[in-house]
This record gives structure tokens, C-alpha cells and sequence, in this order.
């Protein structure tokens, strides 16, 4: 369609180009299956979480751990 070619033309083609995306599930999984089809590599973050607790208190981190293809 006219937007998946739009965003092909628009979109450089290279190994290290990507669009990072997450968020609500249906539209991810909509915008994800657009940009797929119009040759676009699509990643998502994943990470670890680090608890510690310190004084009665929760103490959370993430750590990025690598990008993952859809």
C-alpha cells in the first residue's frame, strides 16, 4: 500500500537501521507487521531486572541487555 511504500522510499537501507519500537500491544503488533512489510527491520529492548533492598525499601534497576528482532 501507499503508506508501506512511503515509508520503504523514506527508510535507508542498512544493516544498522532500525526502528525501536514497543508499547501497546495491538498497535505494536499492527505498526510492527506495516513496517515488516515494507522491508523495515523492527527491534525491541530487552533488559534484566536488578532488585536489591536496602533499609526496608525496594530498590529496582534495569539493565539493558540487547536488542531483539520482531
Amino acid at each position: 500500500d501507499i503508506v508501506s511504500q512511503k515509508l520503504k522510499d523514506n527508510f535507508i537501507e542498512h544493516e544498522k537501521n532500525a526502528v525501536h519500537i514497543m508499547g501497546e500491544l495491538v498497535f505494536v503488533f499492527h505498526l510492527v507487521n506495516k513496517l515488516k512489510n515494507a522491508g523495515i527491520t523492527c527491534v525491541a529492548s530487552t533488559s534484566k531486572r536488578l532488585v536489591e533492598e536496602r533499609d526496608e525499601k525496594k530498590i529496582v534497576q534495569f539493565e539493558f541487555v540487547k536488542f531483539r528482532k520482531y
